[in-house]
């Protein structure tokens, strides 16, 4: 039987004003919109799961539309959901699928160029933080089985980006060794990204929680950086003196 889906749904919108007045996440309202229809090529997916990352309180004035109806922009741009409707001509999606979004609605490959950014989810087009939405069939990719919502939604901006400096800017290989800086979203994907190309991976963070959780995660060794200010000496020693031969370190670019 095919979902129900309603005329009305709710998203997370900044306020239609000049982004410079926004002050960060802080601004967000919770606001009613209309569910649209799918048009030819594209899929309606309920959204599931959203992840937030940094980018969504430190938008720079001027550089983010208001959205097409002009009522405000919806920001991010990692999200999961399922399949409800599917448009004309639409081939490879049924209702039910499992999906997660892209980072952009343009770019498939390469290097980004300054004609994809038009097309940047949640920044210069609407976002996930929303109930309902609409994307392209062609830009959307399928949830794997042993992947929840919550953990597929963290893989179009954090995931990719920690894998492209592992593997397409940098060549992890099973006899590399990795430094992981710091424990947020991009960090702690590349060091299981890391540990699955067989790499051994030595991860710095802030407290002993999080240490906890990295070695849960199969991290070789995990430097306290508030105990051990000196934390480069350590991983000097850990490595015999030679350092490491990739560090990834995720520096917001807002």
């Amino acid at each position: 039987m095919a979902p129900t889906i309603p005329t009305v749904a709710q998203a997370w919108r900044y306020p239609p004003t000049e982004p410079s007045l926004w002050n960060s996440y802080h601004s967000l309202e919770l606001k009613d919109v209309p569910v649209p229809k799918p048009g030819k090529g594209e899929i309606l997916v309920k959204m599931h799961a959203v992840a937030l990352n940094s980018s969504l309180g430190k938008y720079p004035g001027g550089a983010f539309t208001t959205g097409p109806d002009h009522g405000g922009l919806i920001p991010t741009s990692d999200g999961a959901g399922e399949v409800v409707a599917v448009g004309e001509g639409v081939e490879g999606w049924a209702i039910g699928d499992r999906v997660h979004s892209l980072f952009s609605e343009a770019w498939v490959s390469g290097y980004a160029q300054e004609k994809d950014w038009p097309t940047t989810i949640g920044s210069h087009i609407q976002g996930c933080l929303t109930q309902y939405r609409i994307f392209p069939a062609d830009f959307c990719l399928p949830v794997p089985e042993h992947l929840s919502y919550e953990q597929a939604a963290a893989i179009p901006c954090a995931g990719m980006t920690a894998f492209n400096v592992l593997f397409d800017y940098g060549s992890t290989t099973p006899n590399s060794t990795v430094l992981v800086l710091g424990s947020g979203g991009v960090s702690v994907l590349g060091a299981q990204f890391a540990k699955a190309a067989g790499a051994r991976v030595i991860a710095t963070t802030s407290s002993p929680d999080k240490a906890s959780k990295y070695k849960a995660l199969g991290v070789d060794h995990v430097i306290n950086y508030r105990d051990t200010p000196n934390w480069a000496d350590e991983v000097k020693k850990l490595t015999g003196g030679l350092g490491v031969d990739q560090c990834l370190r995720s520096i917001c670019i807002w």
